[in-house]
């Protein structure tokens, strides 16, 4: 079956759940892709790959057709990918603060 690309689309945003499959799988790679370049690491590209799809299958109805679909699915990868490269930086930070609890060695 041909990839039409704006079909799917409209088919997604009535609730067509073999349609959003269909357009998260064609887009995996390119997010993935996307995740990986700004996070520089394949966890963390990962998780933020995930939370990619999530929004997109969220927020997949509000999509305007007036904006290119690729260029929409890219920003979405991209503030996911800061987002967790944010989360990281948050967590090592709160790891440096927790250091003082670690027992001492007597």
């Amino acid at each position: 079956m041909a990839f039409d690309e704006s079909q799917l689309i409209a088919s997604a945003q009535q609730g067509n759940a073999s349609a959003v499959e269909r357009l998260l799988e064609h887009y995996y790679d390119y997010i993935f892709s996307i995740c990986r370049k700004v996070t520089g690491n394949i966890d963390d590209a990962n998780e933020a790959t995930q939370e990619t799809l999530i929004s997109v299958v969220r927020n997949i109805p509000s999509f305007k057709s007036t904006a290119k679909f690729s260029t929409w699915v890219y920003r979405i990868a991209t503030n996911a990918a800061l987002d967790e490269i944010q989360l990281e930086g948050q967590l090592l930070n709160s790891t440096k603060t927790l250091s003082f609890l670690k027992p001492q060695k007597s």
